[in-house]
């Protein structure tokens, strides 16, 4: 009978572990938040058509160069209400709509995928600094599944994060020189979580 011991014994350290690990992860944050900031030698007039304008968006988005076979759909015109669907064999596929805008000061964007129950939402900020500009991109969200989604929500920053800061490096370079310049790497695009 020593196996029924052992069976008892693996069914409560399981039964431990997972209620640790729920335990755990019910206390973590519920929401998420990604952001990262850069400077811009070009004054907010010159960087908002930029982001405001999504058909104009590929020609920075770090997914859209990750992904040559991505296909974009654009709806409506600049401004709340204005779309941007995607869809990618790597990126996966999704969409953006204009939620709110305030000209050259904020725009703001939700961000419906999916593989993802909740919507996220991204936001630039647009700060002049005479003849320069400091933007902020950010993306929050509430975590799926929780509490398990708790965890993910903490490696979200990590996740995210290099492709922002490429995102922001790539505007930086196209609105001052007129050109982007591509990192040589041949990394998968992450998808749009």
């Amino acid at each position: 009978m020593p196996t029924d011991g052992l069976l008892k014994k693996t069914a409560i350290i399981l039964a431990v572990m997972i209620g640790l690990t729920l335990g755990i992860g019910s206390m973590l944050p519920d929401e998420f938040q990604v952001e990262r900031t850069l400077v811009v030698n070009a004054s907010p007039d010159k960087v908002w058509p930029h982001i405001s304008q999504l058909a104009k968006w590929p020609k920075w988005d770090p997914w859209s160069h990750a992904d040559p076979q991505i296909q974009h759909k654009f709806v409506g015109e600049p401004g709340v209400g204005h779309m941007m669907h995607w869809a990618g064999p790597s990126s996966g596929r999704g969409q953006f709509e204009t939620v709110e805008s305030t000209h050259q000061e904020s725009i703001g964007f939700k961000l419906t995928v999916p593989q993802v129950s909740e919507p996220r939402f991204l936001s630039f900020k647009l700060v002049d600094l005479g003849g320069k500009t400091q933007l902020t991109w950010l993306m929050r969200g509430e975590n799926s599944i929780r509490p398990i989604g708790n965890y993910f929500g903490l490696g979200m920053d990590r996740y995210i994060g290099p492709m922002y800061e490429q995102g922001l490096s790539n505007l930086k370079s196209l609105i001052e020189t007129g050109k982007i310049v591509l990192p040589k790497s041949d990394s998968r695009p992450k998808p749009v979580q």
